[in-house]
């Protein structure tokens, strides 16, 4: 990938909290302006990746999955 900008959506992350440095290597291998988006159910993972910011999602009803999905 090189010196691209990317975006990179890992999905479902597990409690293994090298799988993120393992998938992608050092944040180096991207250009500037890339963006990374991990979801995980276990914060852990995210703290010891030292993401830049959090975003806690509530859970949803069924109107919005299905919106969401569509």
């Amino acid at each position: 990938i090189g010196c691209m900008k990317v975006l990179v959506i890992l999905n479902d992350v597990n409690y293994d909290f090298d799988h993120i440095e393992q998938l992608l290597g050092t944040l180096d291998n991207f250009g500037f302006g890339s963006k990374i988006i991990v979801t995980t159910r276990d914060e852990q993972v995210l703290n010891a990746n030292k993401v830049d910011e959090i975003y806690h999602l509530g859970e949803f009803n069924f109107n919005s999955t299905l919106e969401l999905f569509k």
